[in-house]
């Protein structure tokens, strides 16, 4: 919900009030973040049998933690790419876009 703000915020024809809907923005991403990102691990880790699976566990946790890095990379890359090689709305870079693209 809070990049849905950021993005519709960063569209110049809402005329949306910029500074408030970017606070508004990011504290629901904080909210939200917070909120689900220590339940996705344990909610993962809960689905094997120990034992049995404990190398299938440690597979798993290597990989869950590999591609949240690597997304979090891919991100950090890509978005002001994004933002500087698409032009949208009548202005040479596209903030919507940066922001609409992880929402």
């Amino acid at each position: 919900v809070g990049n849905i703000l950021m993005c519709v915020a960063a569209v110049p024809s809402f005329e949306l009030p910029p500074v408030t809907c970017s606070a508004l923005g990011l504290i629901l991403i904080a909210i939200g973040t917070g909120g689900i990102k220590p339940c996705v691990a344990a909610f993962g880790g809960e689905q094997f049998h120990l034992p049995d699976q404990r190398e299938l566990l440690t597979h798993f946790f290597s990989i869950f933690y590999f591609t949240i890095n690597l997304g979090g990379f891919v991100g950090m890359i890509l978005t002001p790419i994004m933002k500087k090689a698409v032009s949208c709305f009548g202005d040479d870079t596209c903030y919507a876009l940066g922001f609409g693209f992880p929402a």
